[in-house]
């Protein structure tokens, strides 16, 4: 038990009030809690000097509703006092934008407007050098005649607005390349009357230079505008950043100092209370082993007293729930080893029970039918009934001998030594004529593991498998098989069935889904079901495809049954695309047919 004891600045013999309690922290093996440290409230008032100690005592002579009405009256005169300088700003710029807007926009207009007469005059002189029409002729000299009377007059405009030097030596070269420009068209239109193509020649050879240079002055002229409107522009765009920091860093301390009001009226009210909740706080958080200082008769040391008495019954009852805890796990991690050493002496039986049907029975059988063969051969003609009970004989042991078959590969599968995936292909294959489901199976190219995870990933999906034949009432299942970057198996079995709940799944208590929940745990993994989407039930197995458990006794024991040796189960052609299992050219895996161990048996 940790004890508090009293500050070391008073001597031993003073006892400290309950109010003169101030929180501490306990540090110590697995502590990092807060505690209580006695300590008189005179020396830290004597401590405070200055504005501390006016305000203390400011605070002490009101009551809290005035503490609260004086910083709220604070913090409005402050925000009433940001708020003006913020609209003073906003309708400063808000003048400066208008005025930009009464000053540049109406020249830029203007300018636009005479580079749009420029060009219509321009189309006007093409189509009246391509009509032969006189009276057409004389209709576009007199639109012509019109335009250069509003150009005369925006000219006009420009110049009294004319207020730099640059605008007004622009608008001089202007005036005078459109003297120029107007004598040209004058000339032009006598020709065009007289003789059109002396008109053409002389506007492809001087007008239309002219009209160039013209047009291009104007250009100018708009570019010059569009200049200064944008200097201008920038000018108040620097004005506004300028007043939006202004007013970031006036709101930022008007924040700070309704921050510094509001802590100052909160400590005012919070300080005395924490010092008689010190204790009860102690406790709440679970510092058990701190024992409070204050030892008097009042309501504070009989809260103390009664803190004690709880803290030691908590003690002892979180001892006895950890003892419990820790029996717990170690009681369920030894029911897993022995859930995982079931499982794998169940998957060594399989393999010693198939290995000895295969070996023993099944040569047996094949022995005996040969002994039939040589029957009908030897005695068939002495007998003419005799060829057809041994024909059917010989049927008889061939049924035995596709039972027996597939026997074994119910007890262990040949593919699965090939891999999980030739595994789960010869598992698909099979599910077609036993339930009518259409399967598929998608997955990578290549999927390494052990042997000890491989099986327990074939029997979850060989379980997974069984519980949508049972209860799924599907039309179709799909398996996927991939491996991710960390090394995990990742399994997935979706089928299109009426779906369940995945909560109910999760709880449920069956021993095909603890079975399967307790291969993937035993190898680093775990089992989820969701929702389907559009009906059904989708379940994930992760497994860490890198461990090992308990797997040296089963890959001796599946060595038996690797290719080449006795109790190898024999692979032929053609079941994998006929029953429409959809892995893939790199990846389909195929069995023999019992067409094709029937020929084999014959012969």
């Amino acid at each position: 038990m940790v004890r508090v004891r009293r500050g070391c600045r008073r001597p031993s013999s003073d006892r400290a009030r309950p109010r003169d309690l101030i929180p501490i922290r306990i540090r110590g093996p697995g502590m990092d809690y807060p505690a209580a440290r006695s300590i008189r409230q005179r020396p830290r008032a004597r401590r405070s000097r200055g504005t501390h100690l006016g305000c203390s005592r400011l605070f002490k002579d009101t009551t809290i509703r005035g503490r609260l009405t004086g910083a709220l009256a604070v913090l409005l005169l402050l925000w009433c006092a940001a708020s003006a300088a913020m609209l003073s700003e906003v309708a400063r710029i808000h003048q400066r934008a208008e005025q930009i807007g009464l000053e540049h926009l109406p020249r830029l207009m203007y300018a636009n407007a005479l580079i749009d007469r420029a060009n219509q005059t321009a189309r006007l002189m093409g189509e009246m050098q391509l009509v032969d029409d006189s009276g057409r002729v004389r209709e576009r000299i007199g639109r012509i005649r019109a335009i250069r009377q509003q150009v005369a007059a925006d000219v006009r405009w420009f110049e009294a607005r004319a207020a730099r030097e640059e605008v007004r030596k622009l608008l001089g070269g202007i005036a005078t390349q459109r003297l120029r420009y107007w004598a040209g068209q004058d000339r032009l239109f006598a020709l065009v009357q007289q003789d059109p193509q002396a008109a053409r020649a002389y506007y492809l050879a001087d007008v239309l230079g002219m009209q160039q240079d013209y047009v291009r002055l104007l250009g100018q002229l708009v570019d010059l505008e569009n200049a200064h409107a944008g200097a201008a522009a920038a000018r108040t765009r620097v004005e506004y950043e300028r007043t939006l920091y202004l007013l970031m860093g006036v709101s930022a301390m008007v924040l700070l100092l309704a921050w510094l009001v509001g802590i100052a009226v909160l400590r005012s009210i919070t300080v005395p209370l924490e010092d008689a909740a010190v204790w009860a706080r102690v406790v709440a958080q679970g510092n058990l082993d701190a024992e409070p200082a204050a030892r008097g008769r009042d309501e504070v040391g009989q809260l103390a007293a009664a803190l004690r008495q709880m803290a030691e019954s908590l003690r002892l009852d979180r001892a006895r729930r950890q003892a419990t805890e820790r029996a717990l796990r170690e009681s369920r991690a030894q029911l897993r080893q022995w859930v995982t050493h079931a499982e794998s002496l169940q998957e060594h039986e399989r393999l010693t029970l198939a290995r000895e049907l295969h070996d023993e029975f099944g040569q047996s059988i094949t022995a005996l039918r040969m002994e039939l063969g040589l029957m009908r051969m030897r005695f068939g003609g002495l007998d003419p009934a005799l060829a057809p009970q041994v024909t059917r004989s010989k049927a008889i042991l061939d049924a035995m001998l596709r039972s027996m078959r597939s026997m074994v590969s119910t007890l262990r599968p040949g593919p699965l030594d090939e891999g999980l995936v030739p595994a789960a292909e010869w598992l698909l294959a099979t599910l077609p004529e036993r339930a009518g489901l259409a399967c598929s199976l998608a997955a990578a190219a290549d999927v390494p593991m052990g042997q000890a995870v491989r099986t327990a990933a074939f029997r979850i999906l060989q379980e997974a498998l069984t519980n949508v034949v049972r209860h799924a009432h599907a039309r179709s299942v799909r398996v996927v098989i991939t491996l991710d970057d960390a090394g995990r198996l990742q399994l997935q079995v979706v089928d299109d069935g009426v779906g369940v709940d995945p909560e109910i799944l999760s709880r449920a208590r069956s021993f095909g889904v603890a079975g399967m929940r307790e291969r993937a745990r035993a190898f680093g993994g775990w089992i989820d079901f969701r929702e389907t989407a559009g009906g059904g039930t989708t379940l994930m197995a992760v497994l860490d495809a890198g461990a090992e458990h308990a797997g040296d006794r089963e890959a001796a024991d599946a060595a038996a049954l690797a290719p080449g040796s006795p109790g190898r189960i024999a692979a032929g052609a053609g079941i994998c695309r006929d029953r429409g299992v959809d892995a893939g050219p790199a990846r389909c895996r195929t069995v023999a047919t019992p067409e094709q161990m029937q020929r084999g048996a014959a012969t």
